[in-house]
């Protein structure tokens, strides 16, 4: 019969008098970490694209293989492995973050556009809002022939830079651009007020519009065909969520409204651009309102905490950490577990976070791979040993290997620790592997505490009942 002694060792569960179970808990008999995840070269990201099915056109799949997101963003200052270009996230293309259309969409959103576009070889477009020449040089990989007018002047150098063979004009050429020729598409990257009618008189027979329409909430992707005898299909396609043009550009335009925006005269800071860059996560992004709430409570949900977080000096690692973290977590709950991993791996090298090591780690047991996550849950609990997750699924795995005495410690110590994990599974799973070895004081008590926290959970009463028969 086990002692009550023994039982408090390996459970603990009030009176803590005989020590934390982790003194039981050798970290030196686990793995460590080999290698640490990098976020991919632009082409091997847009190959994957390809082979999960998300690009499907050679043409668009040869032009992403030609542009690269980091030559038309702002320099990194982040000192990490890989570029960020090569995220799914916002990347600034100007040191104005106020400024609407001043980042460059995630490789995700950019394929979606230039499927709806179905843009051919030959065909003039006209770019309203080129985001740094990026959407402009996609085009003219694909045999475009693209011409941007960018509606705020002091940015048109920066463009004129990332792309000086293209024809990149200011708002007030607009009226000149509609009348000198006729354009087989139109790109608008603002939502406006209204249907331009002068984009629409622009446009030859066959031709396209593409604009983001301003409505209560989320902007709505409109494509407008001129077909036959000067009619006008419109198609509602989804929703895009860009900021509202500029009241100079809706004038331009014929229209009424905008947004009365100034460009900051002050000096812009790269590194504000950076931290702000992904502060609305949803901007930029195109899709179902689902998918725009998902990003949102993700990015909703408190970031990793750090020891000492207070004393992180570089502001800008910090942020971009967090945003890492943020993306690798939504990309995990959707199931890209490949490019999950890598966001969390860059986001524990741009500030290290127990909750960061402890998701990449279970992201590779969820690939099959339980030996590297062993080693990164090691690591979690080597950055903060009073995050309770790495513990937990430790404990989990030796479980789940058919060995509950060596689960005990693992278990046991998350219990007395905090996380994200619900408290209730970490008691089950303690009853279980106490129940296993023929403890059923010590599981009968583990199932009391585990429905103190879920007494909805009908495998802890199991659990209780069980155990309790063993006693009687």
């Amino acid at each position: 019969m086990t002692s009550i002694q023994e039982q408090s060792l390996n459970f603990n569960i009030v009176d803590d008098r005989w020590g934390d179970p982790s003194n039981g808990c050798d970290l030196t008999m686990l793995p460590g970490v080999l290698a640490y995840p990098r976020l991919p070269d632009h082409r091997t990201l847009i190959d994957r694209y390809q082979m999960i099915g998300l690009i499907r056109d050679a043409n668009i799949h040869a032009a992403l293989h030609e542009v690269d997101r980091s030559d038309y963003m702002l320099p990194e200052l982040a000192m990490l492995q890989g570029s960020l270009g090569s995220s799914a996230l916002l990347v600034p293309w100007h040191d104005d973050p106020d400024l609407p259309g001043s980042l460059i969409p995630g490789h995700f959103d950019v394929i979606q556009l230039l499927d709806m576009l179905d843009v051919g070889s030959g065909e003039d477009v006209l770019v309203i809002g080129p985001r740094g020449g990026f959407i402009c040089a996609l085009l003219d990989k694909m045999g475009a022939r693209p011409v941007g007018v960018e509606p705020y002047d002091c940015r048109i150098p920066y463009i004129q830079a990332n792309i000086p063979h293209l024809d990149i004009r200011g708002v007030e050429d607009l009226s000149e651009l509609f009348n000198e020729r006729a354009w087989d598409l139109i790109l608008i990257t603002y939502a406006l007020d209204d249907t331009p009618l002068g984009a629409l008189k622009a446009l030859r027979k066959g031709g396209r519009l593409l604009l983001p329409l301003q409505k209560e909430h989320v902007p709505e992707l409109h494509l407008l065909k001129l077909v036959e005898g000067g009619d006008v299909t419109r198609t509602e396609l989804t929703q895009w969520n860009v900021e509202r043009g500029c009241s100079t550009l809706h004038g331009v335009l014929g229209l009424e409204g905008g947004e009365i925006i100034t460009h900051n005269e002050g000096e812009m800071s790269v590194a504000l651009a950076w931290m702000r860059a992904n502060a609305d996560p949803i901007r930029d992004r195109i899709g179902p309102s689902q998918r725009l709430w998902h990003i949102m409570s993700i990015w909703s949900a408190r970031g990793p905490r750090r020891m000492g977080e207070e004393e992180i000096v570089d502001q800008v690692h910090l942020s971009l950490a967090d945003d890492l973290f943020r993306m690798g977590r939504l990309l995990h709950s959707v199931r890209v577990l490949p490019m999950a991993i890598e966001h969390y791996g860059t986001s524990f090298q741009a500030a290290p976070s127990a909750e960061a090591a402890t998701l990449l780690g279970l992201a590779l047991d969820q690939l099959g791979e339980s030996e590297t996550a062993l080693a990164w849950w090691r690591n979690a609990i080597e950055t903060d040993e009073t995050y309770a997750d790495a513990w937990m699924h430790i404990g989990r795995t030796y479980f789940e290997a058919n060995d509950p005495r060596q689960s005990i410690p693992w278990l046991a110590a998350a219990t007395l620790r905090e996380g994200a994990i619900d408290e209730s599974d970490a008691w089950y799973l303690l009853g279980m592997a106490h129940e296993r070895q023929g403890r059923n004081t010590a599981a009968f008590l583990c199932a009391q505490r585990g429905i103190e926290e879920a007494p909805e959970r009908d495998d802890l009463r199991k659990l209780l009942d069980r155990a309790g028969k063993e006693l009687l």
